[in-house]
């Protein structure tokens, strides 16, 4: 029996070892066969996409570079590898990304529009006549700056009641109410700016000469003219030119009613801005709804 016994003991170790060996084999077949197929899908990675796998060395590359970098700053050619390696990566694997060779913040964002043209079109008019304006006015403004300096006062912008003097200019040859216009003018504009005048000699208690109303053509060669209306411009009138004579025009009156440079200091010195002057703002007389 004990023979027996013996026998069947080691029959049974035999056969746990060969279940333990052929466990190890399983195993490592798996192992291996996993191995192989990762090595087979990097090797297709490669052949499609070369750029990509170049891109990942290249920033693996720099990656170890700037570990090693001792002040720990990242170099620019490093951000720039990172950035060539995502974009790389995103044209592989099909993931969304900024539009080719454009950093995200230069990619174009959609035009919107929400009314037609012809719903713009009447306010683009007047805004149209406005810079218009505004260019005729820039370029008399860059003619009347070579007047001598010390020897003119040129004002922009003058409030006379409601009215305004673009331009009011007073020096050697006397006091000059302008009006720069982009083309068009009417005797209309030639009766106001005459009026204007009338109302700045008013303020000139003393002064003898006239206050000269002119309307300039920013963007014309028109010689000096006068021109004054009819009955419905009461006989009111005024000077139009082109801007290229302006200057020469206005020396042409002489000095028989001009400023001194000691005036022209004296006016630009009272007239501030003193602040004190200033009305105190408050509530209208007659209270208004709606």
């Amino acid at each position: 029996m004990a023979t027996v016994a013996e026998s069947i003991v080691g029959a049974d170790g035999a056969l746990n070892v060969m279940l333990g060996v052929g466990m190890v084999l399983l195993f490592a077949g798996i192992l291996v066969r996993a191995l192989a197929a990762r090595i087979r899908g990097a090797g297709v990675w490669r052949r499609r996409c070369p750029t990509a796998h170049a891109a990942g060395a290249t920033f693996r590359a720099r990656l170890h570079a700037a570990v090693k970098d001792a002040d720990g700053s990242t170099p620019g050619a490093f951000r720039s590898s990172c950035s060539a390696s995502r974009r790389s990566v995103r044209a592989f694997t099909g993931v969304p990304g900024p539009v080719a060779g454009l950093p995200v913040v230069d990619a174009p964002e959609p035009e919107l529009t929400r009314f037609r043209a012809e719903t713009l079109a009447p306010l683009a008019r007047t805004l149209d006549a406005s810079r218009r304006l505004r260019a005729a006015e820039a370029r008399v403004a860059g003619e009347l700056a070579g007047l001598p300096d010390g020897f003119w006062l040129v004002e922009r912008d003058v409030l006379v009641g409601v009215r305004r003097i673009p331009f009011l200019v007073l020096g050697a040859t006397g006091v000059f109410a302008i009006c720069p216009t982009d083309g068009a003018w009417t005797l209309e504009d030639l009766r106001v700016m005459s009026e204007l005048g009338g109302d700045v000699h008013a303020q000139l208690p003393g002064y003898d000469g006239p206050v000269h109303g002119l309307v300039c053509l920013a963007f014309d060669d028109m010689k000096p003219r006068a021109w004054f209306g009819g009955e419905p411009q009461r006989g009111r009138g005024g000077w139009v030119l082109g801007v290229a004579w302006l200057q020469a025009w206005m020396f042409g009156f002489g000095h028989e009613h001009g400023l001194r440079n000691g005036d022209v200091r004296h006016l630009h010195e009272v007239a501030g801005p003193v602040w004190s002057r200033r009305s105190s703002a408050r509530l209208p007389v007659i209270a208004r709804f709606g």
